[in-house]
């Protein structure tokens, strides 16, 4: 594993926000079930799904939490970077949820009733070891990274008001290796050259040659 695939792998599962998720079937033990699931990056680095109580996934992840999931790019070509992870499930208890339910709201408005109103839970995605594949002919397995930074909540925040005060309102959050931006439904992203790893770091980046370009992408 190079540093290069490492990188390529945080910088797709940072960008992405579409996974199909696997768990085992009950109704036909010993198969998978598959289907797709939106997801964030939660501030402890991991993959947040929101899940209803009632779907086929939670009955099954409530019988077994092992479960896999896989994020590729957007074109969904063969040659395509995409990465498949054996991974764990863990319910996110409600001490934790309305920081979990903060950040996905930014990114899936459309979604917010579902966990306020509707019974649905997040569950966090605790992947093991994932199998890489970053082309043609180049695939290897590699461990869950610990270097996915991203802001604390509070912090975050204070930052995404700060941009809608220069003019960026439609900024929904960061992470190491970009910044995220909502238009017409759809999320945007605005890729870093090089990661950042602290608050300090990150408004290096936020330069003001920067924002003035960002204003005219917001």
């Amino acid at each position: 594993m190079t540093q290069k695939d490492l990188n390529a792998m945080q910088q797709l599962m940072c960008s992405q926000h579409v996974l199909q998720l696997g768990t085992w079937s009950l109704r036909h033990p010993g198969y998978p079930y598959v289907s797709l699931c939106t997801y964030i990056m939660g501030q402890d680095g991991l993959p947040t799904v929101l899940i209803a109580s009632i779907a086929e996934h939670t009955l099954h992840l409530q019988n077994d939490p092992r479960c896999s999931f896989m994020v590729g790019s957007a074109d969904q070509q063969l040659e395509s970077p995409r990465i498949s992870w054996q991974a764990q499930a863990r319910r996110v208890e409600d001490e934790r949820r309305s920081v979990i339910s903060a950040r996905f709201d930014r990114y899936f408005p459309e979604m917010q009733m579902y966990h306020q109103q509707l019974n649905f839970d997040f569950y966090t995605l605790c992947p093991l070891e994932g199998r890489w594949i970053g082309g043609f002919g180049r695939a290897l397995w590699m461990p869950w990274p610990s270097g996915v930074w991203i802001p604390e909540p509070t912090e975050e925040e204070v930052l995404l008001a700060w941009l809608s005060e220069k003019g960026i309102a439609h900024a929904i959050g960061f992470d190491c290796w970009g910044l995220d931006l909502r238009r017409q439904g759809r999320v945007r992203r605005v890729a870093w050259e090089v990661p950042v790893g602290s608050i300090s770091a990150l408004k290096q980046q936020l330069s003001d040659n920067f924002l003035d370009n960002l204003v005219h992408l917001s």
